[in-house]
């Protein structure tokens, strides 16, 4: 009896190409193996400074760099006032421009999702999110335009007084933000976390000049004058006229500990490894920084890589199954075990993150892969019953 459509496919073609498929899920899922992948800070050769960006090693990939304070500190209790204040400085230079991604420059992270500040970069866009209980996606989002110019300084201050945020650029006020605090009596003691997320994502490329953050406002005259201060090395004064509760001016050169001058807490580490400080199994979409083209790329190639997974370990257990819907349910069981595995096995690996939107698309895309049995059994039918009807109609003749 000749063979089917379906039986052709099945016998020669299967078997390889399913096993190729499960080879390259479990490359594509674990590339680049980054168990133990190196941290990529150093320090500045000429002044004070450290650079976080990628360096390249042969054909390997390149990785970005973090650093962060191991302890954790209480801001608020060393507040002047009793209502919550705060002044953020921060020096940098961005070398890099974030097309797809968005890069996170610092953090200030007290163990709660989203952190309680998170200052990022887009383009050449400065982006803040600051936390909000009360806020549809839980956190608020401000920002300016054009402030992180490739390969040029940047100076950003940030003040808050109760109900008001104020946004500054190199010394200048350019906006106001209303009904906007950064941190509540809410907030916890915060870890610093910069060059990357606390789970490993998001990674920033730039330089860190200095950072300062105060108990209180500063007025745009002491704003001015602060970035005069570091620019020209005497940030010593910071310390005599405004009493900052931390102060890096990041002028060590060398070493794995960036100090804050001001007292025994607050260090910096540099590790020598790149480090995952939050590792997150199957973490939320909500979670991720991510851009829209950024988010709909990574649905495609995860949909589409188990759609085809999917239909060839339906072809190949069909060979044994000859019920269509007990084909389809242990490939959606087959494909979502295959996609667990992988993402707990990213949790472990730099530069890779645990994602439960990526877990739901893999496990569909399976399960969207192995209804197509159900195609080419149609198919198949089809076939036999025109070849069928070809060898009747070439019997009637005959006779």
């Amino acid at each position: 009896m000749a063979k089917t459509l379906f039986n052709l496919i099945t016998e020669k073609l299967v078997t390889p190409i399913l096993i190729f498929l499960i080879f390259l899920a479990l490359f594509v899922g674990l590339w680049p193996f980054s168990f133990s992948a190196d941290n990529n800070v150093r320090w500045l050769e000429n002044r004070n400074g450290i650079a976080i960006s990628p360096m390249v090693k042969g054909w390997c990939p390149s990785y970005y760099g973090i650093i962060y304070t191991p302890d954790k500190i209480n801001l608020l209790s060393n507040t002047k006032s009793k209502t919550p204040q705060l002044t953020i400085e921060l020096w940098l230079k961005a070398k890099s421009t974030f097309t797809q991604d968005v890069g996170a420059i610092l953090t200030l992270d007290d163990g709660r999702d989203p952190a309680a500040v998170l200052f990022a970069q887009w383009r050449n866009s400065l982006i803040i999110r600051i936390r909000n209980d009360a806020a549809e996606d839980g956190y608020d989002e401000i920002g300016l335009r054009d402030a992180l110019a490739k390969n040029q300084q940047s100076f950003i201050t940030l003040t808050s007084s109760p109900g008001r945020v104020k946004l500054y650029l190199n010394g200048e006020w350019q906006r106001s933000y209303p009904n906007l605090t950064l941190i509540d009596t809410t907030t916890a003691a915060i870890q610093l976390v910069a060059g990357t997320t606390l789970a490993g994502t998001s990674d920033w490329c730039g330089d860190l000049y200095g950072l300062a953050i105060y108990g209180d406002t500063l007025s745009a005259r002491q704003v001015s004058e602060h970035v005069a201060y570091w620019q020209t090395g005497t940030f010593i004064n910071l310390i005599e006229h405004n009493d900052p509760l931390l102060l890096y001016p990041f002028d060590e050169r060398e070493g794995d500990t960036i100090h804050n001058i001001l007292t025994d807490q607050g260090h910096w580490r540099i590790p020598e490894n790149f480090q995952i400080l939050r590792k997150t199994f199957l973490g939320s979409v909500n979670g991720e920084i991510k851009v829209f083209r950024s988010l709909f790329k990574d649905v495609i190639i995860n949909i589409a890589g188990f759609v085809l997974l999917g239909f060839f370990m339906a072809l190949y257990l069909s060979k044994s199954i000859k019920s269509k819907l007990f084909v389809i349910l242990y490939v959606f069981i087959i494909c979502s075990l295959l996609s667990l595995g992988i993402e707990y096995l990213q949790v472990w690996l730099a530069q890779r993150d645990s994602s439960l939107l990526d877990f739901v698309l893999n496990s569909g895309g399976g399960f969207i892969g192995a209804l197509g049995i159900l195609v080419v059994d149609k198919l198949g039918q089809r076939f036999l019953t025109a070849k069928a009807q070809r060898e009747r109609k070439a019997r009637k003749v005959f006779f």
